[in-house]
């Protein structure tokens, strides 16, 4: 029913008509009041799952693995992209040496670099003295990774393996004395290219205001390079 004002004090009603199906079919039929409801069945559509991703690049003027800077007197630039999935994350890193590094030791490997050695030879101590200096020209390193997150109680929990693959170009020099005068200078084997596969465990913790702190053990599967040794029984070999 339908009021339709007219004059003052007055009012017609007009009633509206079921509508008619001359033809007999449904797709004729117009709603003309009230609420609709079709008889069909809805069919929500499921939310994509999402998939993080992360992309980021960096400078640091020390390149520091397991306390030995690989990068000593410049600095390297990373970079790192990951995609995160049902707390798997998979990525890959790449660490660039900016300059020329230098450092008074055998190699810069894991297990040389850093501060500057003097060293005598058994019975020669104190008399014969090398003193070795290593130049890195280039240094290249790209990491490969795949790791599972799990948050406990107050720590977090990561697991996974991580493959190491190093390019570099250095050379070692060696100056030596014998009773304190110049003696020789000659060449020296040093660290090359090295390949890794480690699988690596890390415990971290957020319950710290403003720092993550966190310890990592690593396991190496796989050890792979050109591994230079000094002269005269003296060795400076990469970590294994």
């Amino acid at each position: 029913m339908v009021e339709v004002p007219t004059t003052a004090h007055r009012s017609a009603l007009i009633e509206i008509p079921t509508p008619q199906n001359p033809s007999g079919s449904s797709d004729n039929i117009i709603p003309m009041a009230g609420e609709y409801k079709s008889t069909k069945n809805v069919v929500e559509e499921q939310k994509p799952v999402c998939w993080n991703w992360a992309v980021d690049f960096a400078y640091s003027s020390e390149y520091n693995f397991r306390g030995t800077d690989l990068t000593p007197g410049t600095g390297a630039l990373f970079m790192n992209a990951e995609v995160s999935k049902w707390n798997f994350t998979a990525g890959i890193t790449e660490i660039r040496q900016v300059g020329t590094a230098r450092a008074d030791s055998w190699s810069m490997g894991e297990g040389g670099g850093g501060g500057g050695q003097s060293r005598g030879g058994g019975a020669f101590a104190g008399l014969f003295n090398m003193f070795p200096e290593t130049t890195q020209r280039m240094f290249n390193e790209i990491d490969v990774f795949l790791n599972y997150h799990i948050s406990l109680r107050w720590v977090d929990l990561a697991v996974g393996n991580v493959g190491f693959f190093i390019h570099r170009e250095a050379v070692t020099k060696v100056e030596s004395t014998f009773l304190g005068l110049p003696f020789l200078n000659f060449p020296a084997p040093t660290v090359g290219d090295e390949q890794f596969d480690r699988l690596f465990a890390r415990l971290s913790t957020s319950k710290i205001p403003y720092v993550v702190p966190s310890i990592t053990y690593y396991q190496t599967i796989y050890n792979d390079g050109s591994d230079g040794h000094a002269l005269l029984g003296f060795t400076k070999n990469s970590s294994s």
